[in-house]
């Protein structure tokens, strides 16, 4: 009865062998570049620009160059210029820096939404008089960014550029933008 066994485990053995046919070569799973993220990226945006005080406000056309550095797909470091295109009535232009950390968060692959926070200097000149209201402050904003292409995203985001800064009369001035651009990453 041992031989029997013996010779019937030899024999699967040997089949299982025969069967199998050639080398065995292990499988190599294939390695996907992610997509690229992070880098330089330059901007160029259209704000409303709306400036508010006791008795009044306008709102102007005003430019924006933006220049930032993307660490990853959840934060960035962005700084922005902003000057007036066209003036109104009672403000005759707004002239502006700020530099923002800029948390965000892909709702998916080409959508963001993002959040600014830091700290600018705002200048609001009145129209017909000499009277300017500078100053530095908090700002902060939010915004949502689209990729059109792999390059290129377009960006809205509303930003709060001035709080209580006040004039040589004594006006506080209010100051905050819509802005509509595009971005250019590096």
């Amino acid at each position: 009865m041992k031989k029997v066994l013996i010779s019937t485990v030899a024999s699967m053995m040997l089949a299982g062998t025969a069967m199998a046919g050639g080398d065995i070569a292990p499988v190599e799973t294939p390695v996907v570049d992610p997509t690229p993220v992070g880098g330089f990226y330059a901007g160029l945006g259209v704000a409303s620009n709306k400036a508010s005080w006791d008795d009044g406000s306008d709102t102007l056309t005003n430019y924006t160059l933006i220049g930032g550095y993307e660490f990853n797909n959840y934060f960035a470091v962005e700084g922005r210029f902003t000057d007036t295109m066209s003036g109104k009535n009672d403000i005759d232009y707004v002239t502006g820096g700020s530099v923002f950390l800029k948390p965000q968060y892909p709702v998916f692959d080409a959508m963001k939404v993002y959040a600014l926070i830091g700290v600018g200097y705002t200048k609001v000149f009145a129209a017909n008089s000499s009277d300017v209201a500078k100053g530095n402050d908090f700002q902060w904003g939010l915004g949502a960014s689209y990729d059109v292409m792999d390059n290129i995203a377009v960006f809205v985001d509303y930003t709060s550029l001035a709080t209580g800064i006040e004039t040589i009369d004594g006006f506080k001035v209010d100051d905050e933008a819509w802005t509509f651009g595009v971005n250019y990453k590096f």
